[in-house]
């Protein structure tokens, strides 16, 4: 690859690591695997780049094979049945000050309600509130129309929003 298409898919990585890895986070809820699966998925890209580059959504492109490197990776460690050694670690290390569990428990509830929304909505939902992407840019990156992805975006926090109310009210 030339010195040119090098520094392309440098800036492309740059641009869109962030987002890839929350995506694929939302679906295998543990952090090593999530950034294995994103470096995965951009090792694919990178293979590949001269034609992804040249795609209308390379970004579409790049967070679809990350999603899907997620999903197969679900289905095997549940069909092999194991679990994460990062995640047994991150469990069985975890210190924290009074402070720091209620944000924890915070972040965990909001994750665990997260999860519960189809996978369309939670999409949306991470690319616009955490990542800070318009809406137009997430159709974009998406490949659905903007009035889908609002749709998407609307139900999804509706949902989150009746869930984590029920969740205050327990």
């Amino acid at each position: 690859m030339n010195a040119e298409l090098e520094r392309e898919f440098t800036e492309f990585f740059k641009k869109t690591q962030p987002s890839v890895y929350r995506i694929v986070r939302g679906y295998v809820r543990s952090n090593g695997t999530a950034e294995d699966i994103a470096s995965e998925a951009f090792i694919k890209i990178y293979g590949h780049w001269e034609r992804v580059r040249q795609m209308e959504n390379p970004t579409g492109y790049l967070i679809r094979t990350g999603i899907n490197l997620a999903k197969t990776r679900l289905v095997r460690d549940k069909f092999m049945g194991w679990m994460s050694l990062d995640k047994a670690e991150e469990i069985g290390s975890r210190k924290q000050t009074e402070e720091s569990f209620f944000i924890g428990e915070e972040n965990r509830l909001m994750e665990k309600e997260l999860m519960g929304l189809r996978e369309e909505e939670r999409n949306v939902i991470i690319m616009k509130d955490i990542d800070g992407k318009k809406l137009e840019e997430v159709a974009g990156i998406l490949g659905q129309k903007l009035p889908t992805v609002k749709s998407f975006y609307r139900r999804g926090k509706l949902k989150l929003a009746k869930r984590l109310e029920e969740q205050d009210a327990m």
